[in-house]
């Protein structure tokens, strides 16, 4: 009866059972058996809406999770937590002061997949979030609350030197009477950045800034604040190459399908997840939750 549930949720019509392919990349012959399917298979509404539609298999995960990083909590919008460099698999994430457990800032870390190595870490900065790479994946912009006059402001490191520099420098960071949230809009090119800045109580201000000059311009046209969509998340369910979908479920199950094979698994299981970010490659996902940053192979390549 648990197998005739299993497969009434899945789709009525299949025509049969898919082979499931093994991290060494052998193939695994087994059928479709309960030992093949994590227990939480069992539980009701297994799969979201758009697998169910799709009628797929659920097999054991060939996924792993080859990474846990230390996050920080955040309430309400800090915009990207987590976010992979466009030219790499170098992943950026914001980590607690002490490595255990912090709220809202904490230090930069970017981190190098191939080395298992950080290749950057601030120091004696408090950043907020909203971590965005230029086109070019030489720099990275974000956000960065200043203890001393308890404003926020903007920082962008360049990834080759090390350096840092405040875009504000020319500018006061206090652009309103309290702290002056931030948000980075976009990079135009390597060498544009837009941001927003708090210009009042519904007031939002946006702001170009040219890193070969070093200046900063307000640019015309302010906007009300829940027309500002910089703080907003970006989750990436589709891999870049369009080969994978990640979704969590209501029992806060995180399912990884393959829609070529018309197969899901479960690689996580019990945590909600805020936050899902694909490399450009598509070979890490990279998922947060409120205390955790897990970094998954869709196919593990370990031995």
């Amino acid at each position: 009866m648990k197998r005739f549930r299993l497969f009434a949720m899945i789709g009525v019509g299949l025509l049969g059972i898919f082979l499931v392919s093994a991290c060494s990349s052998t193939v695994n012959t087994d059928t479709l058996a309960e030992v093949n399917v994590l227990p939480t298979a069992q539980a009701a509404n297994l799969l979201p809406t758009q697998m169910a539609n799709q009628g797929l298999t659920v097999v054991k995960t060939q996924a792993c999770q080859v990474n846990n990083f230390v996050s920080v909590q955040v309430q309400g919008s800090e915009g990207d937590m987590i976010a992979w460099s466009p030219t790499g698999d170098i992943l950026a994430y914001v980590t607690p002061v002490n490595e255990k457990w912090g709220w809202y800032i904490g230090n930069l870390v970017v981190w190098d997949m191939k080395t298992q190595k950080a290749v950057f870490t601030s120091q004696d900065q408090e950043v907020a979030g909203d971590l965005t790479w230029s086109p070019d994946g030489k720099q990275l912009a974000y956000v960065v609350l200043d203890q001393k006059s308890k404003t926020y402001t903007v920082d962008i490191v360049d990834l080759s030197s090390g350096n840092t520099l405040n875009i504000f420098t020319s500018l006061s960071p206090q652009t309103d009477s309290w702290s002056s949230p931030k948000g980075i809009t976009k990079w135009i090119d390597a060498n544009t950045l837009l941001v927003t800045s708090s210009c009042d109580v519904d007031c939002s201000r946006r702001y170009s800034y040219d890193v070969s000059t070093g200046n900063i311009t307000a640019l015309s046209g302010d906007s009300r604040k829940s027309d500002d969509l910089s703080l907003a998340v970006t989750n990436q369910n589709v891999s870049p190459d369009s080969k994978w979908q990640i979704y969590p479920d209501n029992k806060d199950n995180i399912w990884l399908s393959s829609p070529s094979k018309s197969q899901a698994s479960v690689i996580s299981t019990g945590l909600a997840v805020n936050e899902i970010k694909w490399s450009g490659d598509s070979s890490y996902a990279a998922l947060r939750t409120d205390e955790s940053i897990l970094v998954f192979e869709p196919v593990c390549t370990k031995n």
